[in-house]
């Protein structure tokens, strides 16, 4: 499956759009946008999550129990471990990346 172009074609939506940044959280976005095959098992877990900027290139976010997983799928993006949480990880990576305007 040819990933890229499917990222390249979002991430060009997202500069015509002036958006700095996608972040993709449901299951089918993640699989479809990446190959990425992580499952969700409950209400407000979650296995990963996308981080498209327009420009630049793809972080996968997730916990150490995937990490595996994450790196075998998806090894043509960086992945970044939240061994505190998502909700403490992604304010610092956002504005670590300058990332200012965010979809989801």
């Amino acid at each position: 499956m040819n990933y890229s172009n499917r990222i390249q074609r979002l991430q060009a939506v997202l500069r015509r759009r002036k958006v700095d940044a996608m972040l993709i959280t449901q299951p089918e976005n993640r699989r479809y946008l990446s190959g990425y095959t992580g499952v969700d098992h409950g209400i407000g877990e979650t296995s990963g999550v996308l981080l498209i900027p327009a420009k630049g290139n793809i972080s996968l976010l997730t916990d150490f129990r995937y990490k595996i997983q994450a790196e075998l799928d998806v090894n043509w993006a960086k992945v970044l471990l939240y061994p505190r949480g998502l909700l403490k990880l992604l304010p610092q990576l956002l504005g670590d990346l300058g990332i200012k305007t965010l979809a989801f």
